[in-house]
């Protein structure tokens, strides 16, 4: 039997910045410490804080009114909805908020994007040689690839709000500085694809379309990027939220002349690039299927804010 060591170990920055907080509190005399669900998915963390006299609760009513005065209760890592803080306000119970800044920055995201009336995001995270580490190694870096996407339909779900959250991608290959949207892929296929910055666009152009997805060329004007094989995508970007209206506008041309399907999109990397982009529909988009039948139907308004 081969025993191999793993190149790191222990909890993530999020987790250990929560299980040290409790640690934290109960160094401080005066305090009941409660967590709000386990603080960790680790039995001897739990069974050592709960020797200290830490008690894991469900739901804040757990805390006899009684008691509230002198007790503080812990938010764990991944967060809780917003109805759950109000409730402690409401109720004036102590809380300590130990929820992940990745995680905050994510809730908030979603947020603005239900605030500026938004029904959902495909998220299109960048898939290329700057994302990952030169030894490919599936199931960590796809676990990372995909962490973003996990989080913000985590946090999509507890928002109570009926928002959609896709998994798209932003690929792009060795040797190119070319991107390509892909909609309509999910877990399974990454997981089971192998590395797909090595195939260029003829045999990326086959692999997604042997799968039902569609491929469209991202930002096509900027500079350093060339247009591609025209046979090799069903689509392009006509409209970038991080591209000026004149390369726009060119990309705009270049796809009613080829006869190609359009998009929009945010190009969404920082607060300044919320909303916008993307399309406005008549149906509500619940999965990928409607998805890609709304965008190879090319039934719907473009989102441009210049």
């Amino acid at each position: 039997m081969t025993i191999k060591c793993a190149d790191s170990a222990g909890f993530c920055f999020g987790v250990k910045r929560a299980v040290d907080t409790v640690y934290d509190l109960l160094a401080k005399e005066n305090h009941k410490v409660y967590t709000l669900g386990p603080i960790i998915h680790n039995e001897q963390v739990v069974e050592d804080l709960a020797s200290q006299g830490v008690q894991v609760i469900e739901h804040p009513d757990e805390i006899a009114k009684e008691d509230r005065s002198q007790a503080i209760l812990v938010i764990r890592s991944h967060g809780v909805p917003e109805s759950v803080i109000h409730t402690l306000k409401e109720k004036k119970i102590p809380f300590e908020d130990a929820t992940c800044p990745f995680v905050k920055k994510i809730h908030k995201n979603v947020a603005e994007y239900i605030e500026k009336g938004y029904d959902g995001i495909v998220v299109t995270d960048h898939y290329s040689p700057m994302t990952f580490e030169p030894n490919w190694c599936p199931q960590k870096q796809i676990d990372f690839y995909l962490s973003g996407y996990r989080r913000m339909k985590a946090e999509a779900e507890k928002s109570g709000k009926d928002f959609t959250v896709l998994l798209g991608m932003e690929l792009r290959h060795y040797g190119t500085a070319n991107d390509y949207l892909i909609y309509g892929i999910d877990e399974e296929f990454l997981y089971s694809a192998g590395n797909l910055m090595k195939p260029w666009e003829k045999k990326m152009y086959s692999l997604c379309h042997s799968k039902g997805f569609l491929v469209f060329q991202a930002h096509p004007f900027r500079a350093g990027i060339r247009r591609c094989d025209e046979h090799y995508i069903d689509g392009i970007e006509i409209y970038n939220g991080k591209t000026n209206e004149k390369l726009n506008k060119k990309a705009e041309v270049w796809a009613r002349e080829s006869g190609k399907l359009m998009c929009s999109g945010s190009d969404f990397h920082t607060k300044a690039h919320t909303a916008r982009g993307g399309i406005i529909t008549k149906e509500k988009i619940n999965n990928n299927c409607d998805l890609l039948r709304v965008l190879k139907s090319q039934n719907f308004e473009m989102i441009k804010t210049y």
